[in-house]
């Protein structure tokens, strides 16, 4: 025998229109309420993003005054260390107008200096002598010795001594070495 099977019953669970409307709608309100908290979700990352932009901002800010000035106090001790070090340069240093003055004012015509080497004679001292390298060329040995009586006129290369002289042969001129001793006081 065969059973015959009711597809019609009414049951709690059958699917009615009544009970399907209500599925229907309990999915929607499911469907609304996840939306909800979905919209509230990203409203709630959106404004924690602002926030945090805005204090990124504010840090940043901060950090550009910052660097501002330390690059400001840095300029500052960067111009003073630069005075610093520009007055060390001259400290105990000789006054190269007054050295070159009384060069030119002893210097004969027959005289053509090539180079002034200076250096202190004595590393090991505070001393401020500084001695002078004159080396040159002369046409003739007497202009060697006018110039070194000219130097010793100066009361500043009194201790001027010749160290010596060669001949050269190309150009026949006289090339000597003049060694002075500079006493330098003040600044």
């Amino acid at each position: 025998m065969t059973a015959r099977v009711n597809f019609l019953s009414t049951g709690r669970w059958s699917l009615t229109y009544r009970n399907m409307v209500i599925y229907a709608v309990l999915w929607l309100l499911l469907g609304v309420v996840v939306e909800i908290g979905l919209m509230g979700q990203t409203w709630f990352a959106r404004t924690k993003l602002a926030t945090m932009q805005e204090r990124s901002r504010v840090l940043q800010s901060k950090q550009q005054e910052q660097i501002q000035l330390a690059a400001a106090a840095r300029s500052k001790v960067d111009a003073g260390s630069a005075i610093t070090t520009l007055a060390g340069v001259f400290t105990g240093a000789p006054r190269w107008s007054m050295i070159f003055d009384a060069l030119v004012n002893a210097r004969p015509d027959a005289i053509s200096l090539l180079r002034v080497v200076s250096s202190k004679e004595d590393t090991t001292s505070q001393s401020n002598k500084r001695v002078i390298d004159l080396e040159g060329n002369a046409q003739t040995p007497e202009a060697v010795e006018e110039f070194l009586e000219r130097l010793h006129t100066q009361p500043i290369y009194r201790e001027a001594t010749h160290r010596s002289s060669t001949r050269d042969a190309t150009t026949g001129l006289l090339r000597f070495l003049i060694h002075a001793p500079v006493q330098f006081t003040g600044p």
